[in-house]
């Protein structure tokens, strides 16, 4: 009887199993249908990993370790057109200025959409770019600036010696903050 118990039991998830694996396999074949088989097997531009349309959104790396959170909306051979995240405002970019990866990532959509605001070879862009990154920077260094002027109020109102701690390591972590934030915009 233990026996024939055994063999139910074991059954019951060899077939569980069975059914589990079956039906993820039915949900990836129906997906692909959904999606034409067309659009699977044929790479578009350079990328041949898969099909990438616009707009997408994705995160580019400078060369230089900054990052950027962008809505792609086209790109020609060497040039990239985005969307900023932050405010929608269109941008133009030189694709050899970023990282290999994030050069990766923008070559596999196709060579599309890409409407050049600008007559010059972008030059203004890209600089209208690192404008846009130290105003950004001043801006960060102002909000630190605030931020120090609270915690000296906190401290000097505190009488914890605990509380005095917490603060007096916040403001150094802050004044390390801006110190290299301003070399950042000295470079």
């Amino acid at each position: 009887m233990l026996m024939h118990m055994r063999n139910l039991f074991l059954s019951l998830i060899f077939f569980g199993a069975a059914i589990y694996v079956g039906s993820i396999l039915f949900d990836r074949f129906s997906a692909s249908d959904a999606n034409g088989a067309e659009e699977t097997l044929s790479p578009v531009g350079e990328g041949s990993d898969a099909i990438l349309s616009y707009p997408a959104d994705l995160t580019l790396e400078h060369k230089d370790g900054r990052r950027i959170d962008v809505t792609l909306v086209g790109r020609s051979s060497d040039t990239i057109q985005f969307q900023r995240a932050g405010d929608g405002r269109m941008f133009e970019f030189p694709i050899a200025d970023l990282t290999k990866r994030s050069q990766g990532d923008v070559r596999g959509f196709p060579v599309s959409g890409y409407t050049s605001t600008r007559a010059s070879s972008g030059t203004e862009s890209v600089s209208s770019v690192q404008a846009l990154h130290e105003q950004n920077l001043k801006k960060r260094i102002a909000q630190i600036d605030a931020e120090c002027v609270q915690l000296e109020q906190g401290y000097r109102a505190s009488h914890s010696t605990v509380e005095r701690r917490t603060l007096m390591r916040k403001y150094e972590d802050l004044q390390r903050e801006r110190q290299g934030l301003q070399e950042d915009l000295a470079n």
